[in-house]
């Protein structure tokens, strides 16, 4: 009983300390010092709302100006499109988080790239899904690909 009481306490004390935080600008600092994270937040239409300089730097962007309001339709082509918008659906209507989902993404420089992805739901402060926040890391493992990653790249 000790070690649920004091697991609850602890998710609380948790809890209590994270509505406190007046912004998520603190977060989004930290990320966007992680140079192979690829930070990013999008609305519920699918519109980014924020982005860290790495997904800038892949997309050949300089300023967060120029993907804020634009989807990933402005971005990728229509297959990768349908399925980052799946997943995205996904996420906010289940509210269960996505966690390394390998994926091939675009960049003008460099074509399709395999990342990984993690993506959670974004709430407000009553509890309602206001979109997603997540990020991409480049998939390292080239070595030995799992089959995933013999998939995509066909």
């Amino acid at each position: 009983m000790k070690g649920k009481r004091k697991a609850f306490q602890s998710s609380n004390v948790r809890e209590q300390f994270i509505a406190q935080i007046a912004s998520c600008h603190p977060f989004v600092t930290l990320l966007a010092q992680i140079p192979d994270v690829h930070f990013f937040m999008k609305d519920l239409e699918g519109r980014f709302i924020a982005a860290g300089p790495g997904i800038l730097r892949r997309l050949d962007m300089t300023d967060e100006s120029e993907i804020i309001g634009k989807s990933d339709s402005d971005i990728h082509p229509p297959r990768t499109v349908e399925e980052i918008r799946h997943d995205d659906l996904e996420v906010m209507n289940s509210r269960q988080p996505l966690i390394n989902k390998l994926e091939s993404l675009f960049s003008p420089s460099k074509g399709h790239t395999l990342y990984l992805t993690t993506k959670i739901p974004l709430l407000d402060d009553e509890g309602n899904v206001i979109g997603i926040i997540g990020m991409v890391r480049p998939y390292q493992n080239l070595e030995n690909p799992p089959a995933e990653v013999k998939r995509i790249s066909t």
